[in-house]
């Protein structure tokens, strides 16, 4: 009986249950200071920040009893994650803010679970403290992806002042999803900690990233737990004393992480920025290996090699994307006689973003089937996508999906593969040495034009053979070219005349634009509104529909109370509402990079013709600077012919991405430019 007890033991792993990290106080239980503050103790342009934000994670293993006779009963390490927040509220703005979301992980019938949730918010009102609770009846739960369930807690009676106080519980099965910690968020935190507490027998790459710094402190602890194990007694009944009993007192050790971080302000996101998730300081896990008693270490790290097979072997993907008859009656009315690659590749583009409607879901599996969403006319980006690369196939291109992982998700970390990395997916077709990226989804994207959602560095080709990665940021560029003249009356009112033509993603950009107005006048009328003294004359736009031309703005206008004057004395501003007024660029220091999207183009022609009895008392001087590396230059030349100005501007920049130790160098170039 000995030796059976420890072959079962030897499958069995053990852990103690630890309460959670204990928070900087108690739920529901608040001091008159926070509840009294009117302002951030640390910023005080604040919206609303955190009080605290404390979480700790544990493994588990509830099932400490196990029979012979019933196999159900030799359970498992559990994950338990709890985590406790409290959040001040001092602006309207930061309403959304008591909107929480709480992610669960879901893989096929298996899924996280949350065990618990407590949330109220705490208002002072008629001199006494208010509480009001979170009703478990009104939580609502929400598939995000194939892979996400969401579960929505929207906090009652917030209002300027309020303290959103929240605390609840998830536990997991799958060990290879230990929970990520943010640190650094969209509001200051005054105190952010986070405990893991991780048996021997799971090794986990840490990963703190981010440029604020988390203090880290790691020990070893001893833990133990009392395992009872009874062997049936063949011979007798099931019950009572026909069972022996066992018990052993089983000692392992734990790995335990405490990450620490106070006073941490709101990260400033802007423009320049494609996911402030790439720097926020943070703290994520990935499982490597597990070693158990009496056994191998097991391995999880994969490769990128088993991360394609994975995606071609899936129902979802590469199955399904083969399920492609239903395209064959459309690709028999097409005659091929005559037409060139190029065409028929832009034939086949234009028939699906005309055919399958997007839903504005970002996915790489597909939803149900993808006959399902070319008859019914929408789908997510996959099942538009994953069509198109069929059809592109049945016209007998080389053509394959690449995913990737859109701005809003992150970069994709090279060094660590999991297909989780990804939520999008496009075509590509090579064709005589060239590659061509195509995204159905939009009906303003173009061949080698992705929308910018997708421009996040590398995507990976899914096929058969070595694994490759594609450059998405070398899709397209920006381009614009402004030529205006204009002369100026004696009551100071300037006539115009305006012309500007945009190519790449700047025709792309400005027909998402006028397309979100219900006409072309009413994208006029918003235009004019939105500059004091302007009144447009008239106007003609084209190149709106037609994606293979540039997108022309042709306006003659009027415009007051633009220029200022004293004494004798006119003051112009050469390029009027074309100048760019502030530099975007204004903190003293910045501790991540500056991200372009794409390499741009700005060309400005300028014609000013001088009022009688004026002349020209002083010009500025001509610019003419440019970055170290050259890659972004910046001219701006003036030149009096006659009784005109003729003025010339030009900005390019064919750099990317500029490192923070770069930073001063172009908050010095825009300063000199504007």
């Amino acid at each position: 009986m000995k030796n059976i007890f420890i072959i079962l033991f030897s499958m069995i792993l053990l852990t103690n249950l630890v309460n959670a990290q204990d928070a900087p106080s108690k739920f529901g239980k608040i001091s008159d200071e926070e509840l009294n503050a009117t302002v951030c103790p640390i910023d005080s342009n604040a919206h609303a920040y955190y009080i605290f934000d404390c979480g700790q994670l544990v493994f588990t293993y509830p099932q400490t009893i196990s029979r012979s006779d019933d196999q159900t009963s030799n359970g498992g390490f559990v994950m338990e994650f709890e985590r406790h927040f409290r959040i001040k509220i001092l602006s309207e703005t930061a309403y959304d803010l008591a909107n929480i979301e709480i992610p669960l992980y879901v893989s096929g019938s298996e899924e996280e679970k949350l065990l618990d949730i407590d949330a109220i918010s705490l208002n002072f009102e008629n001199g006494k403290v208010v509480k009001t609770k979170f009703e478990k009846r009104n939580l609502i739960y929400e598939a995000n992806s194939k892979f996400l369930k969401i579960a929505k807690v929207p906090i009652p009676n917030v209002k300027v002042g309020s303290i959103v106080d929240v605390k609840y519980s998830v536990k997991s099965h799958f060990f290879y999803n230990l929970k990520s910690w943010r640190f650094q968020r969209s509001i200051p935190v005054l105190y952010s900690k986070y405990v893991t507490r991780i048996p021997e027998y799971y090794n986990y790459h840490k990963n703190v990233k981010g440029y604020f710094p988390i203090k880290v402190e790691s020990k070893i602890e001893r833990n133990k737990i009392v395992l009872t194990y009874k062997e049936k007694d063949y011979q007798g009944t099931r019950s009572g004393s026909n069972y022996s009993t066992y018990t052993s007192t089983v000692e392992y050790f734990e790995n335990v992480d405490n990450y620490l971080g106070i006073n941490i302000p709101s990260f400033e996101d802007d423009e320049y920025l494609r996911s402030s998730s790439n720097y926020n300081s943070a703290v994520e896990f990935e499982l490597a290996s597990t070693k158990f008693p009496n056994s191998i270490v097991k391995s999880f790290s994969t490769t990128w090699e088993n991360v394609v097979k994975e995606l071609l072997d899936e129902e979802d993907f590469g199955v399904k994307m083969k399920r492609n008859d239903f395209l064959d009656t459309y690709m028999k009315s097409v005659s091929l006689d005559s037409m060139s690659k190029l065409n028929l590749m832009q034939l086949a583009f234009d028939h699906i973003k005309n055919k399958i409607k997007w839903n504005e879901l970002n996915k790489i599996y597909v939803s149900e089937s993808l006959k399902k969403s070319y008859n019914e006319g929408t789908g997510s980006s996959a099942d538009i996508n994953l069509c198109l690369v069929g059809l592109l196939e049945k016209f007998g291109f080389e053509t394959y999906p690449v995913v990737l992982s859109t701005q809003a998700n992150g970069f994709i970390n090279l060094t660590h593969p999991t297909v989780s990395d990804f939520n999008y997916v496009v075509a590509m077709v090579r064709l005589d040495g060239k590659d061509y990226f195509m995204d159905a989804t939009e009906p303003y994207s173009k061949i080698n034009l992705l929308p910018i959602r997708c421009l996040n560095d590398k995507g990976l080709l899914v096929k058969k053979g070595p694994v490759e990665w594609v450059d998405l940021m070398k899709s397209n560029s920006y381009k614009n070219q402004t030529t205006m003249a204009y002369s100026i009356d004696k009551d100071f009112n300037i006539q115009a005349s305006f012309t500007e033509r945009m190519d790449g993603y700047a025709a792309y950009l400005g027909r998402k634009t006028i397309k979100k107005h219900s006409a072309v006048d009413d994208f006029v009328q918003e235009f004019q509104k939105n500059i004091p003294g302007l009144q447009i004359n008239s106007y003609q736009f084209s190149g709106i529909d037609s994606l293979e031309k540039p997108l022309i703005y042709k306006y003659d206008f009027s415009l007051s109370n633009s220029l200022e004057s004293t004494g004798n004395l006119m003051f112009i501003t050469p390029l009027l509402f074309e100048t760019l007024k502030k530099s975007p660029f204004t903190m003293v220091k910045r501790d991540y990079p500056v991200e372009y999207n794409y390499p741009s183009n700005h060309f400005y022609s300028v014609q000013i013709e001088i009022p009688e009895n004026y002349s020209v008392e002083t010009l500025p001087q001509s610019i003419n600077i440019s970055m170290p590396d050259k890659q972004t230059k910046f001219t701006y030349n003036l030149n009096m012919v006659g009784n005109k100005i003729i003025i010339t501007s030009i900005f390019a920049n064919n750099r990317l991405q500029f490192l923070p130790t770069e930073y001063n160098d172009l908050k010095e170039f825009y300063r000199v430019m504007i």
